[in-house]
């Protein structure tokens, strides 16, 4: 299909965009403290961000840690 390869560049790229956003704001909930909003984030962060991306596997952590308490 013309122009398949190109949607789905473009799908990726917002979407790695999302995730870095999601994955910096979680970053921020966490260093004030609000850990709700920050799980909320980082899984949205893991949700969005590619599977060899480094944030995502910091965020995998992260929001397991967040879990635990």
């Amino acid at each position: 299909l013309p122009g398949l390869d190109r949607a789905l560049r473009t799908v990726r790229d917002k979407m790695r965009a999302a995730g870095r956003a999601a994955f910096n704001r979680a970053r921020e909930y966490d260093a004030i403290g609000q850990s709700s909003e920050a799980l909320k984030e980082y899984d949205r962060a893991v949700q969005w961000l590619p599977a060899d991306d480094a944030n995502r596997a910091a965020a995998v952590s992260r929001a397991a840690k967040l879990r635990a308490r």
